[in-house]
């Protein structure tokens, strides 16, 4: 596998850009915004880059004219495979 070639900085905004392309591509889900990231602590690191390749990212969810809160959702992004998916 090719070298990643990322900042810490650079590899959080890459997972939160996929995250949202990702959380927008759900039904319903047009409300969602980030409100943060951080490494995968759970995941081995990669022998690609020193930096953490695999990201959590949080989306909250505020439908419009609703006072209930929507919710949040935890999304795991491995940069290395581009693959963003549920966490359980």
């Amino acid at each position: 596998m090719p070298r990643l070639r990322y900042t810490r900085a650079q590899a959080e905004a890459e997972a939160i850009l996929l995250a949202t392309e990702f959380v927008s591509g759900l039904p319903g889900a047009v409300s969602g915004r980030c409100t943060g990231a951080h490494p995968d602590r759970m995941a081995p690191m990669s022998g690609s880059t020193k930096h953490p390749v695999v990201w959590v990212v949080i989306f909250a969810f505020h439908p419009p004219e609703v006072l209930m809160d929507g919710g949040e959702l935890s999304l795991t992004v491995n940069l290395e495979t581009k693959i963003v998916s549920i966490r359980d």
